[in-house]
C-alpha cells in the first residue's frame, strides 16, 4: 500500500482537506444556527429598536452604556435573532400578512433615516413657508367665565328662566365672585368655571346660539350678565376675559413653524425615497382594473 499512488493520493486529499477543516472551523457549519454578535449587527439593532437611524447615535449609546446595559441588549438580540431563524425554519411568515406589514414598516423607518441630515432653514425661508400656513397658526376665540344653571327639567320652562332673573339681582347685589359662583344654583352636566376656554367647546356644552351671545358679551370681573337659554336651562353668568381670534406674527411661533417646518421637509424627503423605491418596479394592472381606473 506504502508503494500505491493511489493511497498516496487519498493520504495527500485527505491532509489538505483535514488543514481546511482546522483553518476553517465554522465552514460548513449550519450558518442558519450560528447567531453572530458583533458591533455591527448591535449597532444596527439599536437603531430597529429606537427607530432612528442614526448610526452615529447608535454608536454613542453603544460606548456609553454600563456593561450589564450591554449584556442585556447582546441577550436580547440572541432572543430575537434566534426566534426569527426559528419561524423562518417552520414558515411562519409564508402569507402572514402581520411579517408582511412589519417589513414594510422596516423599509418606512429606512426612509425616516434618510431625513435625519435635514438642516434647519434661516429665518426668510422659514417666513415665506409660514405666510403661506399662516391659517394654521390661528389663536382660536377663547373666553373665561363662570355661571349659575337653573335646570329646566328641574323648575319647568318657565320656572327655570324666572329663577336664573331672581338669582340674576341677587348675584349683583351680592357681589358674588367667580370662585364663588359653584355655591349657587342647579348642578350643571359639565363645569360651573371655564378658563380659556374655545368656541368649539363652549358650544358643545351650551349650544350656538349661547356660546354665540356669550362671545360678545363685554367682559367684567363683577357684573353677572343673563339670562342666557340653552338646551338645559337657563343660566347667568360672570365673563371675566374674553379674546378674539387672531393670527400670530412669525416672531411668536417662530419655533413651532421651525419644528412644522421640519415634519414637513422630513415628510417630503420620505415620500421621495419611496417613490425612489417604487419607481424600481413594473406595475402591470389586470384589464378588469384598468376599465375601473378609466371610468
Amino acid at each position: 500500500m506504502l508503494k500505491d499512488p493511489l493511497f498516496h493520493f487519498a493520504l495527500l486529499g485527505a491532509l489538505i482537506f483535514g488543514a481546511w477543516f482546522v483553518l476553517n472551523p465554522t465552514e460548513g457549519a449550519d450558518d442558519h444556527r450560528t447567531i453572530v454578535v458583533d458591533r455591527d449587527a448591535l449597532l444596527t439593532f439599536i437603531q430597529y429598536r429606537t427607530r432612528s437611524f442614526d448610526e452615529a447615535e447608535a454608536a454613542q449609546k453603544l460606548d456609553g452604556w454600563p456593561e450589564p446595559i450591554v449584556n442585556d441588549l447582546v441577550n436580547d438580540f440572541i432572543r430575537e435573532e434566534a426566534l426569527y431563524r426559528s419561524a423562518e425554519e417552520t414558515g411562519l411568515d409564508a402569507d402572514d400578512y402581520v411579517m408582511r406589514q412589519r417589513m414594510v414598516q422596516k423599509v418606512e423607518f429606512m426612509a425616516e433615516g434618510v431625513t435625519e441630515a435635514v438642516a434647519a432653514p434661516d429665518d426668510a425661508v422659514l417666513e415665506a413657508w409660514y405666510i403661506t400656513r399662516k391659517q394654521n397658526y390661528t389663536q382660536p376665540a377663547i373666553i373665561t367665565f363662570t355661571h349659575v344653571f337653573f335646570s329646566r327639567e328641574r323648575h319647568g320652562e318657565p320656572g327655570a328662566s324666572d329663577q336664573a332673573d331672581k338669582a340674576l339681582n341677587a348675584l349683583n347685589r351680592g357681589q358674588v365672585s367667580f370662585q364663588a359662583a359653584p355655591a349657587h344654583g342647579d348642578r350643571f352636566p359639565y363645569h360651573v368655571n371655564y378658563v380659556d376656554r374655545s368656541f368649539d367647546e363652549i358650544f358643545s356644552h351650551f349650544g350656538e346660539a349661547m356660546a354665540t351671545q356669550l362671545f360678545a358679551l363685554s367682559p367684567s370681573e363683577s357684573t353677572w350678565q343673563g339670562p342666557f337659554e340653552s338646551s338645559r336651562g337657563a343660566h347667568v353668568v360672570l365673563v371675566t376675559r374674553s379674546s378674539a381670534a387672531r393670527e400670530h406674527d412669525f416672531v411668536e411661533v417662530r419655533d413651532q413653524v421651525l419644528r412644522d417646518w421640519i415634519v414637513d421637509a422630513t415628510r417630503i424627503r420620505k415620500d421621495a425615497f419611496i417613490d425612489r423605491v417604487l419607481n424600481d418596479f413594473t406595475v402591470i394592472r389586470s384589464p378588469d382594473l384598468q376599465i375601473r381606473a378609466s371610468k
